[in-house]
């Protein structure tokens, strides 16, 4: 899912990504080694700027099997970082067929003074080989 949609949200109210609705982003290791995942995102809002708590990421598993490291990944919603300031939200990510896969969930609140209208960010992911 390369794409997320939250439609309609209101001041004071958030949506989240980890009942599948939106679809959370789905990466995928089709490579031959290990990877960590590092992450950054533009603003989403105009009245404040990344990182917040009005705009988190975790990373999750993608079925019932676990395809990197947990402990050393982030998986409670974290502010969103910036673009200067990447983190690595997926640490270990596995290239092996069938447990190569994992969420990146979002969570979106809006602040009280933001304006109204459309919101936009690009999220950028950028896997590294871990050596």
């Amino acid at each position: 899912n390369a794409n997320l949609s939250f439609g309609n949200l209101f001041p004071s109210l958030g949506e989240n990504t980890t009942d599948d609705d939106p679809l959370p982003f789905i990466l995928n290791n089709s490579g031959n080694v290990l990877v960590n995942i590092s992450l950054n995102a533009s603003d989403l809002w105009s009245s404040v700027s990344n990182p917040s708590e009005y705009y988190q990421f975790k990373a999750d598993n993608y079925s019932n099997y676990s395809a990197f490291n947990w402990t050393s990944s982030i998986t409670t919603f974290t502010p969103m970082p910036n673009a200067m300031n990447p983190v690595i939200g997926v640490a270990g990510l596995n290239w092996e067929n069938g447990v190569n896969t994992c969420e990146v969930d979002v969570l979106v609140s809006v602040p009280l003074d933001e304006p109204p209208g459309d919101k936009n960010s690009s999220v950028t992911f950028i896997a590294r080989a871990i050596e």
